[in-house]
C-alpha cells in the first residue's frame, strides 16, 4: 500500500504536468476513488501507484525519492518563514511565505505550524487584535480539545507554546502544566525535535518565572540541560543558566544562584558574541547586584 503523503505528492505532480484528473485516472480508478486516496480514507495499492507513475512519465523509485526531498524542502521553507517572523524581518517573511504552497502540504502537521505562524505575523505587525489571533489559533489546533491528547508532535508543541502569548488565567495554567508534563516525561529527542523541545522549554520557563513558580523553572531548565548533554548540543544554555540563577535568587539560595550565574558568565565567554554579552552585562547589575567583570573574582 502507498501512504497518503505519496498519494498527495502524486497529485501535486499531476497538476504540475497539466494532466486533467479525468485523463489521469482513466483506465486506472474512478475519480471518486482517486479522491479517497488523497483524503486518506482509502489506501492506494502499489500496482495503482505504478500505473499513475507511468501516466506521469516518471520512474516510481524516483517519485518516492523526490517525495522525501520535497518533505525536507517544505520543512525548510516553513522554518525560514517562522524564523523571519520572530526576528521581525517582515519583508523577508513575506518572501518566504510566498514560497509555500498554501493549498498543498505534504505533512499535515506542517500546515498547522505554517498557519499559526501567519497568525503570529499578523499580530506582530498589528494587522489583527490579540483576541482575533487567539480565536484563530484555537481553530487551527482545535483548542481546548487538543489538550485531551497525551502526546503532541513537534508542530503541535510549537503552536501550543505560541498560544501562551495570547491566553491568560486558568486556560494558560492548564496549557503550561500540560506542556510541562510532556517535556519532563519524554526523555528521547530525534533530529529537529530537540530544538523544538528546547524552544518550548524556554517559553515555559519564562512563563513560570513570571508567575513566580521558581521551583518549576528550575525543574524545566535542569531537564533541558540534561537532555542537551546527551547529543552534546549547548543550545540556549545562556537562557537556562540565567533563569536558574534568577529562580535560585528568588528562593534565597545564594550558593546555587552564584553557581549558575558563573556558568552563564563562562558560557558567554565561550560563545564570544559581543552583542549577547552586552545584553547580559546590563542584566547582571540589575538582577544580581554585581558587574559582569566581577564574576570571576566574586566569592
Amino acid at each position: 500500500m502507498v501512504s497518503k503523503e505519496l498519494s498527495k505528492y502524486i497529485e501535486s505532480l499531476r497538476k504540475r504536468r497539466n494532466i486533467s484528473i479525468d485523463d489521469f485516472t482513466f483506465d486506472i480508478v474512478s475519480v471518486r476513488q482517486y479522491k479517497r486516496y488523497l483524503s486518506g480514507t482509502s489506501e492506494m495499492p502499489y500496482r495503482t501507484f505504478i500505473s499513475f507513475s507511468k501516466k506521469l512519465g516518471f520512474n516510481p523509485t524516483k517519485i518516492q525519492g523526490d517525495l522525501e526531498e520535497s518533505k525536507v524542502t517544505e520543512n525548510e521553507k516553513i522554518e525560514n518563514f517562522y524564523n523571519s517572523v520572530i526576528r521581525h524581518e517582515y519583508e523577508k517573511a513575506e518572501e518566504y511565505m510566498k514560497e509555500v504552497d498554501e493549498d498543498f502540504f505534504l505533512l499535515p502537521e506542517l500546515e498547522v505550524y505554517f498557519r499559526a505562524t501567519v497568525v503570529l505575523l499578523h499580530y506582530l505587525r498589528d494587522d489583527k487584535p490579540k483576541k482575533d489571533c487567539r480565536i484563530e489559533i484555537y481553530r487551527i489546533i482545535d483548542f481546548p480539545r487538543i489538550l485531551e491528547k497525551d502526546l503532541f508532535h513537534q508542530s503541535e508543541l510549537l503552536v501550543l507554546a505560541l498560544l501562551l502569548m495570547f491566553i491568560d488565567g486558568e486556560d494558560k495554567i492548564k496549557l503550561m502544566d500540560k506542556l510541562s508534563k510532556q517535556l519532563l516525561k519524554d526523555k528521547i529527542t530525534i533530529g529537529t525535535e530537540f530544538y523544538a523541545r528546547q524552544y518550548v522549554t524556554l517559553r515555559l520557563a519564562r512563563e513560570y518565572g513570571v508567575s513566580k513558580q521558581d521551583d518549576k523553572v528550575i525543574e524545566l531548565c535542569l531537564n533541558a540541560i540534561d537532555l542537551s548533554k546527551r547529543p552534546k548540543i549547548h543550545f540556549n544554555f545562556d537562557f537556562f543558566y540565567y533563569y536558574l540563577a534568577l529562580s535560585y535568587r528568588n528562593l534565597k539560595d545564594s550558593t546555587n544562584k552564584k553557581n549558575y550565574y558563573k556558568k552563564l558568565y563562562y558560557y558567554l565567554k565561550f560563545l564570544d558574541e559581543p552583542s549577547k554579552t552586552r545584553l547580559y552585562e546590563k542584566k547582571f547589575k540589575k538582577d544580581f547586584g554585581i558587574e559582569f567583570t566581577e564574576v570571576e573574582t566574586k566569592k
